[in-house]
């Protein structure tokens, strides 16, 4: 049989834990306003949001033919910034273009070995 005061140790955690569970429900009860309501703004403004998309899209599409037809500002340097925006050339990443044939008769030359660069 447990003793006086390991019963009153038992209800002290019993009261901690419905007082923990209290709190916890009311934190969740304020997530649920708050994600009820994010989702009401997002319904609210979304069709908004994609008519700007739209609009930000197009006028990318029209400062790249600017850039486009205008060359010869984008010599040195390649790249501008102006109003917050970097545009302009760019250099692409090397990349390696390996032609198949050429290199399946080089390690055949080779007698299949393959040497060190």
């Amino acid at each position: 049989m447990k003793s006086k005061d390991a019963r009153e140790r038992w209800r002290a955690i019993e009261k901690a834990v419905k007082h923990y569970a209290e709190k916890r429900d009311v934190v969740a009860a304020t997530v649920d306003e708050l994600e009820a309501a994010c989702r009401a703004l997002v319904a609210k403004r979304s069709n908004a949001l994609k008519l700007q998309v739209e609009a930000m899209a197009s006028a990318k599409a029209a400062l790249h033919d600017a850039i486009g037809a205008a060359p010869e500002w984008f010599e040195q340097p390649k790249t501008q910034t102006a109003h917050g925006v970097k545009f302009g050339y760019r250099k692409l990443a090397d990349r390696y273009v390996f032609d198949e044939a050429k290199t399946l008769a080089l390690i055949e030359r080779e007698g299949g070995r393959l040497r060190s660069c």
